[in-house]
Parts: C-alpha cells; sequence; structure tokens
C-alpha cells in the first residue's frame, strides 16, 4: 500500500483489513441500468473482471470519477472476500469487498464506510453486475441498492427519507453514474 498521505482515508491499515461487513437491513433504494455489448460473454466477463475502475467510473455533474484502488488483502480484487479502497479524485473513498464471483454471470461486491460527508447517511451500498448471453452479443445489468442509516436524516424518516433520498439522488446523480459507466464499458469493450 501507498503512503498514507496518499490515499483517500485516514488510520491504520488493520482497521480496514478489520471492519466487519455491514449488518444487512431489510429496506433499500434499488436502482438498474443495463446496457448491450456486441462480445461474446467469455470475452465480457473476462474483461471486465481485469479493468481498472479508473478507466471506466468517469467523473460526472455530480459524481467525482474514482481515481485508484488499493488492495487490502489479496493481489487481485478477483475472489469472494477480496477487499480494496477505492479512492475518487474528490479526495474521498470506501472500502469495497466482493462478496460473490460467478464465472460469466455475476460480480457481486459491497461499499461502505464512506468519508464523503455527503455520504454519512449511507449505511452501505450492495452492488452486482449480472452477465447475460443470446444472439446479440452480452447484456451486462448493474444493480445498485443502497441502505440508509437509521440514525441519520434522511434514513431516520423510514418510507420518506428512503423516497427522499430516492428522488434527490439515486434516480438522478447516481443513475447518470450508473448509465455512463456502462456506456465507458459498452465503448471500450467494443473499440
Amino acid at each position: 500500500l501507498p503512503a498514507l498521505a496518499d490515499m483517500c482515508m485516514a488510520g491504520p491499515i488493520q482497521t480496514w483489513l478489520d471492519l466487519p461487513l455491514p449488518r444487512k437491513q431489510a429496506d433499500h433504494i434499488a436502482v438498474t441500468r443495463a446496457i448491450w455489448v456486441n462480445k461474446e460473454i467469455e470475452e465480457a466477463f473476462a474483461w471486465f473482471k481485469t479493468v481498472p475502475l479508473e478507466d471506466i467510473m468517469t467523473k460526472t455533474a455530480k459524481i467525482a470519477a474514482v481515481q485508484k484502488t488499493y488492495m487490502l488483502n489479496g493481489s487481485n480484487y478477483a475472489a469472494a472476500g477480496a477487499r480494496r479502497i477505492v479512492c475518487q479524485t474528490d479526495g474521498y473513498g470506501a472500502i469495497e469487498q466482493l462478496t460473490d464471483i460467478n464465472k460469466n454471470q455475476r460480480i457481486a461486491y459491497t461499499v461502505w464506510y464512506f468519508t464523503l460527508p455527503d455520504a454519512t447517511s449511507i449505511a452501505y451500498g450492495d452492488g452486482e453486475f449480472l452477465f447475460a448471453a443470446n444472439n446479440l452479443g452480452t447484456r451486462i445489468s448493474w444493480n445498485y441498492q443502497f441502505a440508509l442509516k437509521e440514525d441519520h436524516f434522511p434514513g431516520s424518516l423510514g418510507s420518506v427519507g428512503r423516497w427522499l433520498f430516492r428522488t434527490q439522488f439515486a434516480d438522478s446523480d447516481w443513475a447518470e453514474f450508473m448509465e455512463q459507466t456502462l456506456n465507458n464499458i459498452k465503448y471500450q469493450l467494443e473499440k
């Protein structure tokens, strides 16, 4: 790992390694976007497993790009339990752990411990990329679920707070980021 001054998170590295996955909640705010790529599923999946996040998760009007990832355990992000720090160009970051990988079908992960002040209300995010083949190539679906902290606004407002979060962020700023990421994936896979 680089010197702590070069990272988006402060504190002892062992803390991030020992940090338990967040307790799962029943209520989520879900967003789904999908794209078709003109590639066989095996090729699309193999490429996706190795592409650096900074190559596909670029800046939008409201969300910073991924600048760099740092592995916390293992040498790559290819097996369930692999954990890394994801740093963004605005200087903030989060912990991300791969929770499931099913060859040519699914990559799932959990993101939590956000350092961005605007994200203090988010308990965690569960994401998954699903791959499905057909005669057009491969459909890549990105499903993302936000869980809000129940003791922070807007999560403390229950269903009203989840509605606010959905309308003010998930279905707008976050959906735009997802669409741009998927378009980046399509462009890079098909070039």
